[in-house]
């Protein structure tokens, strides 16, 4: 019996265990603040300071760093913002990295940064929404991005707004979630089908959220996000795309 052979029923069961385990629905409804609506109400209630603890049990550092291009564009930037921030591991990492850099981070989430407060370093923690950031036009070198962008109905108003506050030829460093195959089938079927006819529609998802809920199973997503799409958003807004890479969930683009 060949090695092929052998290995067909494990590859086979991961396969069908795969499909059985698309959770993420297609929002069906018509108004999207529906979606926006629960999402928010979740990370300002105990839940969600639940969910933001769960963020804080993470080591990011190593996994950031073995991103293309990280540690690279982190040393040639100065002002470096963590834009959704969380519980603030990636933001306290940068911090004692690179303690000659000013080091900024901004997360909505009530219970959020309890790393950066607890850690006492020099940060600049603002407390508000991607969506309208409470920081100076052009005055960011790079913007980090990290699993935020599937968080929001509006990622056209994220870019835009990392778009205002980076300075001329500063860098984006955006990391989303592969949701293709979290998704049900037909949601999938949809996805793909309007990637060809209308690349420029956002799939919708119905979150499915609740005490549980982890920054790893991507149930709090609110669109199906995927590269194709994230990279004409921000080619639309401003942004020339610099690497694409999929097998890492990244991409990088730099402001015109």
């Amino acid at each position: 019996m060949s090695g092929y052979e052998l290995n067909t029923p494990s590859i086979f069961h991961r396969a069908m265990g795969l499909l059985r385990s698309r959770r993420l629905k297609r929002f069906a409804g018509t108004d999207l603040t529906v979606i926006e609506r629960k999402v928010m109400d979740y990370y300002r209630s105990q839940s969600g300071r639940a969910y933001y603890t769960r963020l804080a049990e993470q080591h990011l550092w190593e996994d950031m760093s073995r991103h293309k291009d990280f540690t690279a564009l982190c040393h040639s930037s100065q002002d470096i913002l963590d834009f959704g921030c969380g519980a603030g591991g990636l933001t306290v990492a940068l911090a004692i990295h690179y303690p000659d850099k000013h080091i900024h981070a901004i997360d909505i989430g009530t219970h959020a940064a309890e790393l950066i407060v607890a850690s006492q370093l020099k940060v600049d923690f603002r407390q508000g929404s991607v969506l309208d950031a409470p920081f100076k036009d052009a005055s960011i070198d790079m913007l980090i991005s990290r699993f935020v962008i599937e968080h929001t109905i509006h990622p056209d108003k994220l870019i835009c707004e990392a778009h205002r506050v980076l300075r001329p030829k500063g860098i984006i460093y955006l990391l989303y979630p592969q949701l293709l195959l979290k998704v049900t089938l037909p949601t999938a079927i949809r996805e793909l089908f309007s990637c060809i006819t209308n690349p420029a529609q956002l799939t919708y998802l119905d979150p499915q959220i609740g005490e549980s809920t982890g920054d790893a199973d991507d149930q709090d997503a609110v669109w199906l996000t995927n590269p194709v799409k994230i990279k004409s958003l921000l080619e639309k807004n401003g942004f020339r795309t610099l690497r694409s890479v999929p097998t890492q969930s990244l991409i990088i683009a730099r402001k015109y």
